[in-house]
């Protein structure tokens, strides 16, 4: 019975003599080390499976344990159990062809009837799986310490930022003040030209600063939804009498449609939503035109900016929505804007819990999406 055990069992299990010297091992041993029983036996064990520097490590942490000195060798793996404490540790063992595995070792010493010493024997539990589940915990682990520590960083830079809007914006107005009063008195001079450059760069430095203060208001809790009934038939007229001259001057067509229905919302907010999302596609739109349009699904109401502009890949249909990202601004050019305006867009749609998405076929347009709840008749 004792056999059938020995054979059936999926522990390795190696049987030594006093001295150590191997004299058998069971089914499962050979798979996991690779050894047949016939090439092992008659082998040293320390020798054949165990990790050299391991085995020097034991016998300093034996030795200090017991109080007295164990020699590096078998007397290290089997010291604890001669003198009756338990011995159970993880350890390392090395296969035929040099892999090694994790193990959780236990030591046991075979005494006869008559109290003598008559081996040894160790079972080995291959404890791979565990350590590599364990390592994969504290990766995760890493992991999460190092977003929460990167989150209190970015909104520690947020409420820095929101808190000096004020601050950040008012030399940008001091300087536009400046330039009115300076360009009337330059009016035919040639440093006329100086100006309006200075303008131009000014007015570059106002958007990104502008657009860095809305995110930064945003993400430090700042900003408030103070929800209401929306009329959004009004808000798609009021839109489209603001950008049809602009997309006139790229001889682009522009249209507005929405039947009367109200959404649950921020109006302020949705309507900077919707002006953010109609400027991008305006600027990515040569030729055809914009659409805006509302139209009910459910129990809610989808508003999307319809365009006929340069389209995004599948790949890049989340990425448009990260912060400095941009389609086909690889140069990184500011006339050609920063990347934020979707940003903002994304974690404005978040703070009023309205879902955004986008479809698009690379050359044909895109469609943005905004769902709102649509307000209780």
């Amino acid at each position: 019975m004792l056999r059938a055990v020995f054979e059936a069992a999926n522990h390795l299990i190696i049987v030594t003599r006093p001295d150590g010297i191997i004299i058998d091992m069971n089914p499962a041993a050979e798979r996991a080390l690779g050894w047949h029983r016939d090439e092992v036996v008659g082998r040293m064990t320390p020798q054949a499976f165990h990790e050299p520097n391991e085995v020097e490590d034991k016998a300093a942490a034996v030795s200090a344990r017991l109080g007295r000195p164990i020699p590096v060798g078998f007397e290290a793996l089997v010291a604890e159990a001669l003198a009756g404490v338990p011995c159970e540790y993880e350890c390392t063992h090395v296969r035929k062809d040099g892999h090694r595995f994790p193990v959780l070792l236990s030591v046991n010493a075979l005494w006869d009837d008559a109290g003598q010493l008559m081996g040894f024997v160790g079972i080995s539990t291959d404890i791979t799986e565990r350590k590599e589940r364990e390592a994969a915990q504290k990766q995760a682990e890493r992991d999460a310490q190092a977003r929460l520590l990167a989150e209190r960083a970015d909104k520690a830079k947020s409420r820095f930022l929101a808190a000096a809007s004020h601050d950040l914006r008012q030399p940008l107005q001091a300087v536009r003040l400046l330039l009115e009063s300076l360009r009337p008195r330059l009016t035919g001079a040639p440093e006329a030209g100086i100006v309006r450059h200075m303008d131009e760069a000014l007015g570059a430095g106002e958007v990104l600063l502008h657009r860095l203060l809305d995110l930064s208001m945003i993400e430090s809790g700042a900003v408030r939804a103070k929800l209401g009934d929306v009329d959004i038939a009004a808000l798609v007229g009021r839109l489209a009498e603001e950008f049809r001259p602009l997309a006139a001057e790229k001889g682009l067509r522009f249209r507005g449609h929405s039947p009367q229905m109200h959404v649950r919302s921020d109006e302020l907010l949705l309507r900077r939503i919707l002006r953010n999302l109609i400027l991008n596609a305006v600027r990515y739109t040569e030729t055809g035109g914009i659409l805006v349009a509302a139209r009910r699904r459910g129990s809610n109401a989808w508003l999307q900016v319809w365009d006929t502009g340069i389209g995004i890949a599948e790949d890049e249909l989340d990425a448009v929505f990260d912060s400095f990202y941009q389609v086909g601004n690889q140069e990184r050019l500011s006339s050609a804007g920063y990347g934020l305006g979707l940003a903002v867009v994304r974690r404005t749609a978040e703070l009023l819990g309205h879902p955004l998405w986008v479809t698009s076929r690379p050359g044909h347009g895109s469609v943005f999406t905004l769902a709102g709840p649509l307000a209780a008749d």
